[in-house]
């Protein structure tokens, strides 16, 4: 037993191998990075910390969500508010395969400047001092500010996700993709790079396997993944 355990301890210490020739053929989009020097670059220190307490403030009075017990699988995606929108809006979403095999969603979006509009005054002759006529709380301000979506995944963002779950491109992209990605010494540069919102998801399966993969630029292999978590809705 101690040996199979001294086995796991080199093994998760080792440094990863760098691609093959034919892993790289049948994976174009990363056929020209520097592996090597993006590996070398990637920080995660601290990074799943900051996570949960961005994940904490969207949430704030409806509270932290864990998939359940007897999940497969479930993966989790933070994202900020991006320069386009009109209502500056933060997400924490998860998704999760329940034991049964359906694919479910709990999102909550934070509108951070809404404006909740304020409880309607009671009607002539009713008692003022009623619960429901007296002024929100600040929890209550709070949860109106936050929108929830929760349920049964829709079809094809499940679909999606199993798709990006069992892509060996995907398996092979490095975890911490930059947003200029280094090229090979000799290659091109690549062109000018499409950002993506909400760029790290956090996947953890039933077997204890966990993985945290940040794509900033888009036309990699976790695009379709961060998307279908990002924009999770439930099935109509």
């Amino acid at each position: 037993m101690l040996a199979g355990f001294l086995a796991l301890l080199a093994g998760a210490a080792a440094t990863p191998s760098l691609p093959t020739r034919a892993q790289l053929k049948a994976c174009p989009a990363l056929a020209d990075l520097d592996f090597a020097r993006i590996r070398a670059a990637a920080g995660q220190a601290g990074r799943r910390e900051a996570l949960d307490a961005r994940h904490a403030r969207t949430r704030g009075p409806l509270g932290t969500f864990a998939a359940p017990a007897d999940a497969l699988v479930s993966i989790r995606l933070w994202a900020g508010p991006g320069e386009t929108q009109e209502q500056p809006t933060e997400t924490s979403s998860v998704v999760w395969k329940a034991g049964d095999g359906v694919w479910r969603v709990d999102r909550v979006d934070y509108v951070t400047t809404r404006d909740p509009p304020p409880r309607p005054p009671p009607p002539p002759g009713a008692d003022s001092h009623r619960p429901e006529y007296a002024p929100q709380s600040q929890a209550e301000y709070e949860r109106l500010k936050r929108d929830v979506i929760h349920g049964p995944l829709e079809p094809e963002q499940a679909a999606a996700i199993e798709r990006a779950l069992a892509d060996p491109c995907f398996a092979l992209q490095p975890d911490s993709m930059p947003f200029d990605p280094p090229v090979r010494r000799g290659r091109p540069p690549r062109e000018p790079c499409s950002g993506v919102i909400g760029g790290t998801v956090e996947i953890i399966w039933a077997d204890g396997r966990r993985r945290e993969v940040t794509e900033l630029c888009g036309g990699f292999y976790a695009r379709a993944l961060i998307e279908a978590v990002m924009y999770a809705r439930t099935a109509r």
